[in-house]
């Protein structure tokens, strides 16, 4: 019995902390279609990057590449789930999505 209740206040206190991680929320707030607009390119961007034939992600250095490559050079294949925003699901780029 106390290994049951020891295990459900587990369980609530995870819960817990998924539903209060002020990060997360943070940064699915930018997911949000309301926001989408502010993931453009900006001319500074234009000057340091150049279209190539890099497709993916995983080619990317950076977050403004990722945008410049999705919207100046036609790589669809950088959004996965459409939504406008490039790499979102990559790891290396959660800051700069946060700073957006």
């Amino acid at each position: 019995m106390k290994k049951l209740l020891l295990l459900i206040l587990a369980l609530v206190l995870a819960w817990r902390y998924y539903l209060d991680d002020s990060q997360r929320q943070h940064f699915m707030g930018y997911l949000q279609p309301n926001k989408l607009n502010e993931v453009i390119a900006t001319p500074s961007d234009e000057q340091r990057f150049s279209c190539d034939k890099r497709r993916f992600c995983n080619e990317m250095n950076s977050f403004a590449e990722a945008k410049f490559f999705m919207q100046q050079c036609g790589a669809v294949e950088l959004d996965e789930n459409e939504n406008g925003i490039p790499c979102e699901a990559d790891p290396r780029f959660f800051n700069d999505l946060l700073k957006q």
